[in-house]
């Protein structure tokens, strides 16, 4: 049975679920459909995307928040800078700094303060951890699945906001971004998880789950031959554990593997939309939140 989550990366669950299972024939991916913050909990974000560059799964929140307290898409700003890069090597280290100075950011944001620039976070100290809610909702999660010669090939990139103590008498801390998978092979056994909610989550290896992690307690030998299924099962835990904010539609594609002419792509469930999602509301979430915690 398999993997257990351990202590390389302690995270909250966020409140979006990005599924990856590795079968014989290639790679079955799933996303749900549910908006992860804000008012509009009802409304749907596309989360899967078959690009030119590969496909794309995209976690974390649709609406990210300027330092002027102007809410934007985080859809379109990663759907220009795919359509900006030549290759998927420059998307992929344009997105890594792009998410860094958002999570530096927003971090900086939420402060408060007119004397904290976000260029300059690393150096200012402060009287208390991040709250552990900011974690999920500033982070960043993306999987590339790219094309190669042999079927295909996917990494992942998780930045997320840091509080580590600086100084113990008094204790300080500092704030910062933090890349923990730098686009690393999804399927590196390195990459394990402890969840500071508590708890061991276990799921076949041939399973992964981001930004939400589940346990699900089904063999691996029976996933590969019922993903689909799989996928559906961990989707429902998911939802009764956050029933809000994660939820259906659900979107299920199947990467068939294979050489060239061979490699496929088929929409086993369709979910929220086809297209990038750029809608966003006209006060940022996270300033709603920053004046409810003032």
């Amino acid at each position: 049975m398999s993997s257990l989550y351990s202590t390389i990366i302690a995270l909250p669950a966020s409140a979006t679920i990005l599924i990856v299972i590795h079968t014989n024939d290639g790679y079955w991916v799933g996303a749900d459909g549910a908006r992860s913050e804000g008012y509009l909990g009802s409304a749907t974000v596309c989360k899967i995307h078959n690009t030119r560059l590969g496909v794309l799964l995209k976690a974390g929140n649709s609406q990210g928040t300027h330092f002027d307290a102007v809410p934007y898409s985080t859809d379109k700003e990663v759907e220009d800078l795919i359509d900006e890069s030549a290759s998927a090597a420059e998307f992929k280290k344009k997105l890594l700094s792009q998410n860094k100075r958002d999570v530096d950011v927003e971090i900086a944001f939420l402060q408060d303060s007119p004397f904290i620039n976000p260029a300059d976070l690393e150096n200012v100290h402060f009287d208390r951890p991040l709250r552990d809610s900011d974690i999920p909702a500033l982070s960043r999660t993306e999987i590339l699945i790219e094309r190669t010669g042999s079927g295909w090939s996917g990494e992942v990139l998780l930045v997320q906001p840091q509080s580590d103590v600086i100084q113990d008498s008094p204790v300080k801390y500092r704030y910062w971004s933090h890349v923990w998978l730098p686009w690393a092979p999804i399927y590196d056994p390195e990459i394990t998880f402890s969840l500071q909610r508590g708890g061991h989550l276990t799921f076949p290896p041939s399973v992964l789950i981001f930004a939400h992690p589940v346990s699900y307690l089904r063999q691996d030998s029976w996933v590969k031959k019922h993903p689909q299924k799989a996928l559906q099962e961990i989707f429902k835990i998911a939802h009764d554990e956050d029933p809000i904010r994660i939820g259906p539609p659900y979107a299920i594609m199947h990467l068939i593997g294979g050489n060239g002419r061979q490699q496929k792509i088929r929409w086993a469930q369709k979910g929220a939309c086809e297209s990038w999602n750029t809608g966003i509301e006209s006060q940022s979430w996270l300033e709603m939140d920053r004046d409810g915690d003032s």
